[in-house]
């Protein structure tokens, strides 16, 4: 696998003052840092796993923006396994559900540091620690999906060099 694989939950245990506390693993890691190239597009094939919840990722420079960034693109060429007639198709974000899957491609335009992070839809984040985890969660209504609690927080760092390897 070449790119980010499973995106799920585990449950480590409960803070002091009795919350729980939960992390986002990406191939049962923690925050895990991705290498791509300035300029070079890179497939991630990605599995969301998880129960009544899910996940609005955005690649992001500036994660006290909340905002994806301009540097980088997603091309989304497949769903759940079945490649889209019309592909590459541009998109700002990847929404799954629960057991849902998408192919990606990935490129960016700039070397530097940049965060894939889950959004809420609707909402705002209540508690995301440098970590990668979530202190709780907020629910999100849409009309799509009704209201679930979004997973919130880092999945993890993409670190881009220099097409010339620098």
């Amino acid at each position: 696998n070449n790119g980010l694989g499973a995106a799920g939950f585990a449950s480590p245990g409960i803070t002091p003052n009795g919350n729980l506390i939960e992390w986002n693993l990406v191939n049962g890691q923690i925050r895990p840092i991705v290498a791509l190239r300035e300029d070079t597009f890179k497939l991630f094939r990605l599995v969301y796993l998880s129960i009544k919840r899910y996940v609005n990722l955005i690649i992001t420079d500036d994660v006290n923006s909340l905002r994806a960034t301009d540097k980088c693109e997603m091309q989304l060429i497949a769903k759940d396994g079945i490649y889209l007639n019309y592909a590459p198709r541009q998109i700002q974000s990847v929404i799954l559900a629960s057991g849902n899957r998408a192919d990606v491609m990935i490129r960016c335009s700039e070397p530097g540091f940049y965060h894939l992070i889950s959004t809420p839809l609707e909402g705002t984040v209540i508690a995301v620690n440098n970590q990668g985890g979530v202190g709780g969660y907020n629910p999100a209504h849409t009309a799509a999906m009704g209201v679930n609690p979004v997973t919130q927080g880092f999945l993890a760092e993409i670190h881009v060099a220099a097409a010339g390897g620098a």
